[in-house]
């Protein structure tokens, strides 16, 4: 089931952010984990590409805020302190924001240049309509 729900957001990501940005990620080029009944390790190659990190944090962070759900108002109180998505937060920054930094230079670069194209992708045209709120 892991292999499944792992190429799955991977196939995910990859559509995603070939449809926001323009570009995939291209996750699914660092393999699949072995289950863990085969015995194998998984490549160093799989566990230290960036879209695994990313896929893993995102994960995490969904399975986290789910439990904030189920605790109802009161989930700061489990938190007091310490905010369990901050570190899985911080992946995905780091995963995202090179991506949003781009649209914002190539936004920039468009409107110095006075080319008024259609935007080409989705983040693009985002960019474009939010700039000078």
């Amino acid at each position: 089931m892991r292999i499944l729900q792992d190429w799955t957001a991977r196939y995910t990501l990859d559509a995603a952010t070939e449809f926001l940005c323009g570009k995939s990620v291209n996750s699914l080029s660092a393999g699949l984990a072995y289950p863990k009944s085969s015995g194998k390790p998984d490549s160093g190659v799989f566990e230290n590409h960036a879209s695994s990190k990313f896929v893993n944090a995102f994960s995490r962070a969904l399975a986290d805020a789910a439990m904030r759900v189920g605790r109802g108002p009161d989930w700061p109180l489990f938190e007091f302190f310490k905010d369990i998505i901050v570190p899985s937060r911080e992946v995905i920054d780091d995963f995202v924001f090179p991506l949003m930094e781009r649209a914002l230079k190539n936004a920039e670069k468009s409107s110095k240049l006075g080319d008024d194209d259609e935007p080409q992708t989705l983040l693009d045209y985002l960019v474009t309509q939010t700039q000078g709120m």
